[in-house]
């Protein structure tokens, strides 16, 4: 009589143990890929280029939520570049839920879904999934490939249009700014948003002997920085 009962122990016991054996457990490798995509989703909201640029191979290649095709770093900073920061700015969150990293190459495969909000905030306009390729270069997790679909939309989002057809060619091209020319900004121009500082950006194209002028005006509370400490690729101009 006493051996049914031990039984029923034994395999309570090795039901409890498969159960826990089952459970997923978070590799080293995994958590680096996971927080560094917390990292570039932090810079991506601040408009830190250079920091968000931190975490991509030199040849990322990104299919974006509609269908447009990049390739390189370079076009992929761009788009960050082209949209400064500003209450009526797009700001996109990539949320991961699965990372996959391979036992016998510096490889991992991560899936999640992604949002884009007016300035980070209030309801989803367009909301997807996504999936990236990350590669380990020298003890360091970098996403050398990316796609994005866009799924589900509401108000405005909806308005934007997927595309389709075939692109011309194979890297679009980005629309030329009109030259900019002398002119007088008043005080009260610019697109404003509230961060660490009261910022507003007053300018971002190009002129007769620049191919790039950003130019936008903070004004620090006591105590205050604007952004980290960073370099820039090319000329910065503090007044």
């Amino acid at each position: 009589m006493r051996i049914f009962p031990l039984s029923l122990i034994v395999l309570t016991l090795l039901c409890a143990g498969a159960t826990a054996s089952a459970q997923p457990r978070l590799s080293g490798d995994a958590r680096d890929i996971r927080a560094a995509r917390l990292a570039q989703n932090a810079a991506m909201a601040a408009g830190d280029v250079e920091r968000t640029a931190h975490w991509w191979t030199e040849d990322v290649t990104i299919r974006r939520g509609l269908g447009a095709g990049l390739s390189g770093i370079e076009a992929y900073k761009a788009i960050i570049e082209r949209a400064p920061l500003s209450d009526t700015s797009l700001v996109y969150w990539r949320t991961t839920t699965d990372v996959n990293v391979s036992p016998a190459w510096p490889l991992a495969f991560e899936a999640g879904t992604w949002t884009a909000r007016v300035a980070g905030k209030g309801p989803s306009l367009i909301t997807g999934r996504y999936s990236a390729q990350w590669v380990k270069r020298n003890e360091r997790w970098l996403i050398r490939s990316e796609v994005f679909v866009a799924l589900a939309c509401t108000g405005s989002g909806c308005q934007s249009k997927a595309l389709v057809e075939p692109a011309v060619a194979s890297t679009p091209t980005p629309a030329v700014p009109p030259l900019l020319h002398s002119m007088v900004f008043p005080k009260d121009s610019g697109r404003t948003r509230s961060v660490a500082s009261h910022q507003r950006s007053l300018v971002d194209t190009a002129t007769a002997i620049l191919a790039k002028l950003e130019m936008h005006e903070s004004t620090l509370k006591p105590g205050m920085h604007s952004h980290p400490p960073h370099r820039h690729a090319h000329e910065d101009v503090i007044y």
